[in-house]
């Protein structure tokens, strides 16, 4: 008798539909994961800018209140890269301290939704001796500050993600705090 003789089960070495769907599963949750560490990074430079001019405000008006001479601090944009700055500290015209601020930002002054200072500006900001109100805040050493307001110092990252951080200066009482 001449019997049909059973297929034979090929080894073909290929992957099961189950395998594939597993493998890019995998693949999608560790690409995810990793957009987010990233996001978060890039978030960072904004909030520890906004933490650098908060710390160096502190400093400028306990320096203006505590120490002869008149206290000034400019954050200038680098003249090579405008994302990145410096903040000046300068005691009677003469430079006190310098601090470098080398992460990819944009920095702008504004008075509620006013923008007193672009992102290629100074940003200069000066403590009454006496009382520790802002006695100027602006592009310049005279442009004043109107006693009742609430300025605010953007800081904008910018790699990628556009995180914000504010620094908020009430200028009647000379206080600053950072946003959360």
């Amino acid at each position: 008798m001449n019997a049909i003789p059973a297929r034979e089960k090929k080894n073909n070495g290929g992957y099961t539909l189950v395998e594939l769907i597993t493998v890019i599963s995998i693949m999608m949750v560790i690409s995810g994961v990793a957009v987010l560490s990233i996001n978060t990074i890039f978030s960072q430079d904004a909030k520890k800018t906004a933490i650098t001019i908060d710390d160096a405000l502190s400093e400028i008006r306990m320096l203006s209140m505590s120490k002869s001479g008149d206290f000034v601090m400019t954050v200038q944009p680098d003249p090579s890269d405008s994302k990145k700055h410096t903040i000046i500290i300068t005691r009677g015209g003469n430079p006190y301290k310098t601090i470098d601020v080398d992460r990819s930002v944009l920095i702008t002054l504004n008075k509620g939704e006013t923008e007193l200072v672009g992102s290629g500006g100074d940003i200069v900001v000066t403590f009454d001796k006496s009382t520790g109100k802002v006695t100027n805040i602006g592009a310049t050493e005279t442009a004043g500050a109107a006693a009742d307001s609430l300025y605010e110092i953007r800081i904008v990252a910018q790699n990628g993600s556009s995180k914000t951080a504010t620094v908020f200066i009430v200028a009647n009482t000379g206080r600053h705090y950072t946003d959360k």
